[in-house]
């Protein structure tokens, strides 16, 4: 599963990165495989998805979010 796809309140872990370059800026921020991410919510348009990561808060384009890949519940 994506974090494209995941449901405002859904909790997922972090299972990988698509792109690697994209991957190594998100784990400086703190998101690394195993972290648990929250959905908190989207914009309208459904392009820009605000999560919380660790206890703290990122927004990310849907761009980004369908290339982050979590682990299954």
């Amino acid at each position: 599963m994506r974090l494209s796809e995941l449901k405002i309140g859904q909790k997922r872990a972090v299972e990988s990165f698509e792109d690697s370059q994209m991957g190594g800026k998100l784990m400086t921020m703190g998101m690394i495989p195993g972290s648990l991410i929250e959905l908190v919510r989207k914009t309208a348009a459904g392009k820009t998805f605000y999560i919380k990561v660790n206890g703290y808060g990122m927004a990310l384009r849907l761009s980004e979010a369908s290339k982050i890949f979590l682990k299954p519940s």
